[in-house]
């Protein structure tokens, strides 16, 4: 069966390509379409195409996200179907041990579901989120080194009219909890390891999203947004 993962592979100290939160994660240790992968009840079924777009990525060494430094930027990025393992960026990377990871991303989710998970999900249909509204992130979104915090817009309601499109911050931390909103740097999602950058040495950084696509009844038996994928650094 074709995996639905994203892998970043860079080299020290130029980053290759950088996936890291384009995906849409939503920091909960269970989301909205409690899926199994994340120790729901549901089987769920897997992305055929995910599409998104980031705009830029920013490490720290400090497990608090201050200090952050910026790795890659772009203010008119594309969108990307992210099950075919783009290439974001180039950037250049100082070698260390890096315990936080922030991007900011669009918040308008895209995915096409590979297989029918019913009542909901349609095989070949596209469904489109907003992932970052006040219900979702009441506390808003703030900016690497004490950026003005910003408030989420939009909401579901009437997709796409409803729906607005703010480009958040997302933080992990390895001192992060799977509960956590991970919108601000006080409250980011667990990065199980830190990202260790150091001499001529090639990495990886794979997000797999198998199992992450099923229905809600929270958003009418639709198609409900992601369930986080699981994040690997190797």
């Amino acid at each position: 069966m074709r995996r639905s993962i994203v892998v970043a592979t860079f080299r020290s100290p130029f980053i290759l390509a950088a996936v890291l939160f384009g995906m849409g994660i939503q920091a909960q240790a269970v989301g909205s379409a409690q899926c199994q992968q994340q120790g729901g009840p549901n089987p769920c079924t897997n992305p055929a195409h995910l599409y998104q777009k980031i705009y830029e990525v920013m490490v720290s060494t400090s497990a608090n996200c201050t200090g952050m430094i910026q790795v890659f930027k772009t203010a008119n990025p594309p969108v990307l179907d992210w099950t075919t393992n783009p290439v974001v960026g180039q950037g250049v990377i100082p070698n260390g041990t890096y315990n936080c990871i922030a991007a900011r991303t669009d918040d308008i989710q895209t995915y096409v579901p590979a297989a029918n998970e019913l009542p909901g999900c349609t095989a070949g249909t596209t469904y489109t989120w907003d992932i970052f509204t006040p219900s979702t992130a009441p506390g808003g979104s703030t900016p690497p080194n004490g950026g003005t915090n910003f408030p989420a817009q939009g909401d579901n309601s009437n997709p796409p009219t409803s729906q607005h499109e703010d480009d958040p911050w997302s933080y992990m931390s390895t001192t992060g909890k799977t509960s956590n909103t991970s919108y601000t740097p006080d409250s980011p999602f667990l990065l199980s390891t830190p990202w260790v950058v150091g001499g001529d040495i090639t990495h990886q950084i794979v997000l797999d999203f198998d199992g992450t696509i099923g229905s809600s009844t929270q958003y009418g038996t639709n198609c409900a947004p992601l369930d986080p994928p699981q994040f690997i650094i190797r």
